[in-house]
């Protein structure tokens, strides 16, 4: 068994990616390895300094374009080429035990270039519907790490083994507080007046935030009969504004606001959760015990967050509305079944807690090492 002293992550596209193969480089450094990250999309530059920030070193590579129609597979293709290339160099200076790709087609490029470099890859995917990059660079892995059962296990090329979503050390530390010490922290540092004695429902769409989830659920909470009960919402950055209007003249306690760096404490302060069901959010939903209202995007790729929402809904902590169901009435039903027993709610969250892996960057690690 090779010894793993040095481990590349590719972890190019959105935050679902990013922060996962972050959680997996700290925990890698702290163990005394040294890891690097090979970032592209977007984000890759705001993504490098928060990877500076942690003291892990990082590498960008340019991001190609989504390969759709004919033209954009032949630009993917080009720049595919020059990001393998620059791969390589990269591997021939740092010299990486293993590469782990965390997902999304910008890492195709880094999963082929360590199968020329001879260096074991390993993937992680993040939705219980592994991706079409994901599935491709399977035929060159030695093992694919998962964040849920698979629901499409049998197109893989590889051995694979659930090992959990890598979930950011700070939420994963945080994820013991109780409601009372989250809602007196919340009010210092809003400057709210939040009870913690009363039934909590935190909303939220992502990082993004979503548009039906914040025009729908103040309406929702409008027409409840029983108004015994305050809001956490957050609405993404770009869309407080009009937000915070959908709440105007709505009596009981509410926070707006666009995003936080403190999840944990939303978490923790709520009875009750209304999101979406992207890997990381189904992920943190399990470690603090939630019961949830899920309303998968209905445009993410292959309609993956309906799986993930599928999986968490069988622990027995959680409701799925699809797109076509979540409408003012359905949410306002289900809201109000809540206020009718809250603390029934808090027991079946706990449910989720035979789905949860708090140590899945451990796990990876290990699953690295065995694989190597």
């Amino acid at each position: 068994m090779k010894t793993l002293n040095r481990l590349a992550i590719a972890c190019g596209g959105t935050g679902g990616h990013f922060y996962p193969g972050l959680t997996v480089a700290m925990k890698f450094k702290n163990s005394g390895g040294i890891p690097l990250l090979i970032l592209s999309g977007k984000h890759s530059e705001e993504q490098k300094i928060i990877t500076a920030e942690k003291s892990i070193d990082a590498e960008i590579i340019p991001s190609p374009p989504m390969p759709k129609g004919i033209l954009e597979k032949l630009d993917y293709s080009k720049v595919c080429a020059l990001n393998i290339v620059k791969t390589i160099k990269i591997f021939s200076s740092f010299k990486p035990d293993a590469l782990l790709v965390m997902g999304s087609y910008t890492s195709i490029s880094a999963g082929i270039a360590s199968t020329i470099s001879k260096i074991p890859m390993i993937i992680h995917e993040g939705n219980a519907l592994a991706g079409k990059a994901n599935i491709f660079l399977s035929r060159f892995a030695a093992k694919m790490a998962l964040s849920f059962p698979a629901v499409n296990s049998q197109k893989f090329s590889c051995a694979c083994e659930i090992t959990g979503m890598p979930v950011r050390p700070e939420i994963i530390e945080n994820r013991k507080i109780q409601k009372t010490d989250a809602i007196n922290q919340i009010n210092s540092i809003y400057g709210t007046d939040l009870d913690a004695s009363a039934a909590t429902i935190f909303v939220f769409g992502g990082s993004q935030g979503a548009m039906k989830i914040n025009d729908l659920i103040p309406r929702a909470f409008e027409i409840q009969e029983k108004q015994n009960f305050q809001v956490l919402h957050l609405s993404g950055n770009d869309k407080i504004s009009e937000t915070k209007q959908k709440y105007e003249g709505l009596k009981f306690k509410k926070l707006i606001a666009g995003s936080t760096d403190k999840i944990w404490l939303f978490y923790s302060a709520s009875d009750l959760v209304v999101s979406r069901s992207g890997g990381s959010t189904v992920s943190e939903l399990s470690a603090f015990e939630k019961y949830a209202i899920l309303a998968p995007y209905p445009y993410a790729s292959d309609n993956h967050q309906r799986n993930n929402a599928e999986y968490y809904a069988s622990s027995g902590a959680g409701t799925i509305l699809s797109d076509t169901e979540f409408t003012i009435t359905k949410i306002a039903g289900l809201i109000s079944k809540f206020l009718d027993n809250p603390v029934e709610y808090g027991e079946k969250g706990k449910l989720a807690a035979k789905i949860a892996i708090p140590d899945a960057a451990s796990r990876i690690l290990n699953l690295i090492r065995n694989s190597i």
